[in-house]
């Protein structure tokens, strides 16, 4: 469909939109490699990963753990092959590949904007490193009541786990 789109558009199917940008600082950036797509740089990494304004674990930083859970859940055969795959490659590979983008920072945006295609798979992921880590952490000290308190949150202070009132 869209080769048909470009055909009818810009009049070839491998021609896209980007071909026409009007400032040529941005035609410039998206003429480089394929589609403005070349090799990963770690400007761009940290931009999408780590900086103030885009980075997606500064947003979100919890989901720092998603390649953790990633890498786990490649381990574990219980999941799907597909499965396992779309998360390793959805949190590992992606943004390396991202990071090779002229315009990885995604013009006057606040976040990853690139990224959130992956968003929802980083979630799965990191969800699956805290399981693990709440599991490994219980039977690292020997009990339940320990894994129920960390896992349940603040206001639980009693040797039965029950809620108590804040």
């Amino acid at each position: 469909m869209l080769l048909a789109w470009n055909q009818v558009s810009f009049g070839h199917p491998l021609t896209s939109g980007y071909a026409f940008k009007v400032d040529p600082s941005m035609a410039a950036a998206h003429a480089r490699g394929v589609l403005g797509l070349s090799w990963p740089g770690l400007e761009g990494l940290h931009g999408l990963l780590l900086s103030a304004r885009r980075g997606l674990f500064f947003m979100a930083p919890w989901l720092i753990l998603a390649p953790v859970g990633a890498v786990w859940i490649c381990r574990d055969r219980r999941m799907a092959r597909g499965w396992r795959l779309i998360l390793l490659l959805a949190t590992l590979l992606v943004p390396i590949l991202l990071s090779g983008f002229s315009d990885w920072h995604g013009g006057q945006t606040l976040g990853p904007r690139y990224l959130i295609f992956v968003i929802p798979l980083f979630g799965v992921a990191a969800t699956i490193a805290l399981v693990v880590l709440f599991k490994w952490y219980s039977l690292s000290t020997g009990g339940k009541t320990v894994r129920v308190r960390i896992v349940r949150g603040l206001g639980k202070t009693d040797s039965n786990c029950r809620p108590c009132s804040l």
